[in-house]
């Protein structure tokens, strides 16, 4: 089944995270097959935004994401990460 693709690209990073909440995005990336099953993103996503949350959960209603490709880790001291998750925004 191919969904359809939206012009709608989401790049997130998360930094300085303890290594146990990092390695939550690599279970959410195999819960999700992948880049197979599609989902909602949820406010809290957004935590470092300075704009109005509101403006942004009305223009993304009804639109789901998929994984582009696999979370991006890399190690930045002792027990800590640095996130990068790419999503795709489909109908």
């Amino acid at each position: 089944m191919c969904l359809p693709q939206l012009d709608l690209k989401l790049s997130l990073t998360y930094a300085n995270l303890p290594d146990a909440v990092a390695a939550q995005f690599l279970d959410h990336f195999d819960a999700m097959k992948g880049t197979f099953k599609r989902f909602h993103v949820v406010s809290e996503t957004l935590a470092g935004f300075l704009g109005s949350h509101d403006r942004l959960q009305g223009r993304a209603e009804g639109i789901k994401f998929r994984y582009e490709g696999p979370p991006q880790l890399s190690h930045v001291r002792f027990s800590r990460s640095t996130v990068t998750v790419n999503l795709i925004g489909v109908l």
